[in-house]
């Protein structure tokens, strides 16, 4: 599935992402490689039943390549795609897309501060795997929105 989401700052400055979501039933069919997440994950395991991968197609064309280097992004050994760098279980579609959109708005976080938006789940005392309650703080907090 494609996705495009708009990310709109306080002073009006719009990012756009474009996305595809894969769905996997198996870890054969999964577009990342085991070893990601035996290592990174926090079970140490590559996610079991359904699992949602999120490809990279298309980042802000302002971003540069130092801002890239800060986000978090993971290149697949298997195919060579770029996949959003995300280590826990998604097992659903509405999950994959609250994960999305907060991935969204901490990327814009983080060119426009030149933060990792992964330290916001600490300053704001969110659980690591409570990506709705991370947009919401950035949303509330550091003036980012949604447009689409």
């Amino acid at each position: 599935m494609k996705k495009l989401i708009i990310v709109k700052t306080k002073d009006g400055k719009e990012y756009d992402f474009e996305t595809f979501l894969h769905k996997a039933s198996t870890p054969e069919e999964q577009q990342i490689e085991a070893e990601f997440y035996e290592k990174y994950s926090p079970q140490k395991s590559v996610p079991e039943g359904i699992h949602y991968e999120i490809e990279v197609l298309l980042l802000p064309a302002s971003l540069t390549f130092i801002q890239f280097a800060r986000l978090h992004v993971y290149k697949s050994k298997k195919n060579g795609k770029e996949f959003l760098c995300v280590t826990i279980p998604i097992p659903t579609l509405e999950k994959a897309l609250e994960v999305l959109t907060c991935w969204c708005a901490g990327t814009v976080y983080t060119i426009e501060t030149g933060k990792d938006f992964g330290l916001l789940f600490k300053e704001h005392g969110i659980p690591n795997d409570n990506f709705a309650k991370l947009q919401s703080a950035l949303i509330e907090h550091h003036d980012i929105t949604f447009v689409g």
